[in-house]
């Protein structure tokens, strides 16, 4: 079970990440998740933390075995491409679920989030206007200190380095700033997870049922659908016959389950042989897509100026935001194609390509045991 799991979660062939993590730590070279690996062989956590997250995968593992296949009677797996989708998915929920529901609720975070931000603005706001005061008494040292550290020279003008710094904290408060209007007038603006894992498990299974056909959704407890969210949340929690059905109604009801089925419903019109071959026929279908998505940018900029009374700077950082967008835009416009290449007119040095990827991926690997060696000696000295 847990060589289909991992064979699942990474898209290429972990074995030399692993080998070097179990050298470490031998259960580690097993039982860490792919993205694990990385983090576990450059020291980037501490042995305690890999061990956690050992005990942790290593728990539902063993449920999974024999959870699993009950589970997997419920959709309609085809070939091992499908079942290495649906077990990376189950994966992925089952590593992130302590997290999920250790996390407080999300309006509460967004509370947070919101509150924080301002906190900073105000301390930056504080910080240019105390430099503003006293900044010449430290730009000097500052250029020297930043010419030490990057050992290279000054460049164009005395004061070069600082000048740029305090500009860099003055546009620091405009992302902030950007950041809240974009949380205020879409709940998009920031990274949050929230503290439902019923209803994520009912999203990964809605999630796996679209991309295989089966189980249909409904909301009527004991379906097959219940049964599998079921199944899905005792594989990552160990608890035993939970009811889901409050949380299978509420996903019914959300924007989450609408997103997901659109974005399913693309997928499939955009691989479909009637998809393909309009997309084929329009040689300018990807320009198109390109100018829809900047165009709804360039209203986004043009709005958020309009919001307020910003101050000059501000204004003008935004005011470019906007122009760099109009930019974009009228440089694809004028692209002139063909947009669509045949086989034929690909570069011809494509396997020497594949090999530089493959001798990079290779000095990453040696890099980071490396990296992992240095880090760990300095912990015991």
């Amino acid at each position: 079970m847990i060589e289909a799991f991992n064979t699942a979660g990474h898209a290429r062939d972990d074995s030399d990440y692993r080998h070097a993590a179990g050298e470490i730590m031998s259960e580690a070279g097993v039982y860490l998740h792919p993205i694990e690996l990385s983090w576990f062989i450059s020291a980037r956590g501490t042995d305690d933390e890999a061990l956690e997250a050992i005990r942790h995968r290593k728990a539902y593992i063993t449920r999974a075995a024999s959870l699993i296949p009950a589970l997997l009677s419920f959709f309609d797996v085809k070939d091992s491409g499908s079942l290495e989708s649906v077990l990376r998915q189950i994966d992925d929920f089952c590593r992130d679920f302590a997290a999920i529901k250790a996390t407080p609720h999300e309006k509460r975070v967004r509370k947070e989030i919101a509150s924080g931000l301002q906190r900073v603005l105000r301390a930056v706001t504080d910080l240019v206007v105390r430099l503003d005061e006293f900044g010449h008494h430290i730009d000097i040292e500052f250029n020297h200190h930043k010419t030490a550290i990057a050992r290279t020279p000054e460049v164009d003008r005395f004061g070069d380095s600082f000048e740029p710094f305090r500009a860099d904290l003055k546009r620091l408060s405009v992302v902030a700033e950007i950041v809240l209007y974009r949380e205020r007038i879409g709940g998009n603006g920031f990274i949050v997870t929230d503290n439902r894992p019923k209803f994520r498990a009912v999203e990964c299974i809605y999630q796996i049922s679209l991309s295989q056909n089966a189980p249909a959704f409904v909301t009527t407890p004991g379906s097959d659908f219940a049964t599998a969210c079921s199944l899905l949340y005792e594989i990552a929690s160990g608890e035993y016959d939970v009811g889901l059905a409050g949380a299978i109604n509420r996903f019914a009801k959300s924007s989450s389950r609408k997103e997901i089925f659109e974005e399913e419903q693309s997928f499939r019109w955009d691989n479909s042989d009637e998809g393909m071959r309009a997309y084929e026929t329009d040689n300018f279908a990807a320009v198109k897509e390109r100018t829809a998505k900047l165009k709804n940018e360039c209203t986004f900029w043009e709005e958020i100026v309009e919001s307020r009374d910003w101050d000059v700077f501000s204004r003008r950082e935004l005011l470019e935001r906007r122009a760099d967008v109009l930019e974009k835009l009228q440089r694809t416009l004028l692209e002139n194609g063909p947009h669509l290449v045949w086989g034929s007119q690909m570069m011809r040095a494509y396997g020497p390509a594949f090999d530089d990827l493959e001798e990079m991926h290779n000095r990453l690997v040696k890099a980071e045991i490396a990296l992992g060696k240095s880090r760990r000696l300095g912990r015991n000295v």
